[in-house]
């Protein structure tokens, strides 16, 4: 099945490296690390040289806050940066559209908005 950019999935241009990468596939939850909600979704893993799978949202009863109460701890930064601090060589997302009020494509397209656009 063939699979359409800006439908189906997305590149993140905040972070785009030219080149090519190579490592197995590691799933690690939803990619929070939080001392404040005792989360660690890499405690007993290992991704160094790997691709980290992790699921979009948070794990069922953590909430996020809203305004200045909102945990930075389960923002899409955070989850990339802890990935990139275990040696990860890039990170995949994957959102069940499914489960949330916004489809995938709208979700994921104020993502990429927020970073702005840049040439691939």
């Amino acid at each position: 099945m063939p699979f359409q950019v800006n439908q189906d999935f997305f590149v993140s241009p905040r972070r785009l490296a030219s080149g090519q990468s190579q490592g197995g596939l590691v799933f690690a939850g939803h990619g929070i690390v939080s001392k404040d909600h005792e989360l660690d979704d890499y405690a007993d893993i290992s991704v160094e040289g790997s691709f980290v799978l992790i699921l979009a949202g948070n794990p069922e009863g953590v909430v996020a806050g809203e305004g200045r109460n909102r945990s930075r701890a389960l923002g899409m930064r955070a989850r990339q940066q802890a990935a990139k601090d275990r040696g990860a060589v890039g990170l995949v997302v994957i959102h069940a559209a499914e489960a949330e009020e916004t489809s995938f494509s709208e979700d994921m397209g104020r993502s990429v908005r927020a970073f702005g656009r840049r040439s691939l």
